[in-house]
This record gives C-alpha cells, sequence and structure tokens, in this order.
C-alpha cells in the first residue's frame, strides 16, 4: 500500500515538474520531424543538415524517429556531403533521396 501510494505521489506531483524541464532540451525540438510528416515523404531517405559547431544536436532531432530495423518510410540520416550521401544512397536502393536544411521543409536530392 505504501509502495502505490508514493508512485501516486510521484507520478502526479513530481514528475510533471521534471518533464517540464526537457521541453526544447539543448534546443532539440519537433519542427524538423513536422517538417518530414508534412511532406508525406514515402520510401524516402532524408539527408539531415548539420550546423557545423552542433551536429550532435541536429541529427539527435531526428534519429530517435528511425525505425530501429531502418525499415520505415522514412529513414533519418546525416548530411556528409553529395558525395558520401550518393554513397548512401547506393546502399538503400529504390529510395528516394531528399535533404532537411536547418530551417524549411524537406527537398528532393541528396544535398545542396
Amino acid at each position: 500500500l505504501l509502495f502505490v501510494l508514493f508512485s501516486l505521489y510521484s507520478l502526479t506531483q513530481t514528475l510533471p515538474a521534471l518533464a517540464t524541464q526537457y521541453n526544447d532540451y539543448n534546443d532539440i525540438s519537433v519542427e524538423a520531424i513536422d517538417q518530414a510528416n508534412a511532406a508525406h515523404l514515402k520510401n524516402a531517405l532524408l539527408f539531415v543538415a548539420l550546423e557545423p559547431t552542433r551536429t550532435n544536436r541536429d541529427y539527435g532531432k531526428v534519429f530517435f524517429a528511425n525505425d530501429p530495423l531502418m525499415g520505415g518510410d522514412v529513414i533519418y540520416v546525416r548530411d556528409l556531403g553529395k558525395a558520401a550521401n550518393t554513397d548512401l544512397l547506393n546502399s538503400y536502393p529504390g529510395r528516394a533521396p531528399y535533404y532537411l536544411p536547418l530551417q524549411g521543409p524537406p527537398v528532393p536530392g541528396v544535398g545542396p
């Protein structure tokens, strides 16, 4: 009974306050995923633009949206430049390439 009471207290009093601290944590938001969803991409390889000083942040915004077996409609990958992106695209035959800039919707292609 004591365990149940402490659990209820934690879920109703402590957890909500902690959860709000992680909103926009480390400048990560769902904007990039919203942009990709709005484009209704199917069977796509989406190259995500990286700000040179914050590469982990920019890829971290979308990494968790990948299917664990890399079989979802959209596979999010780091933009490593046209040559490397083209090599990676060849590893995923049949996937359409798209580029997600730091701002704005995805555009067809392997990068700028």
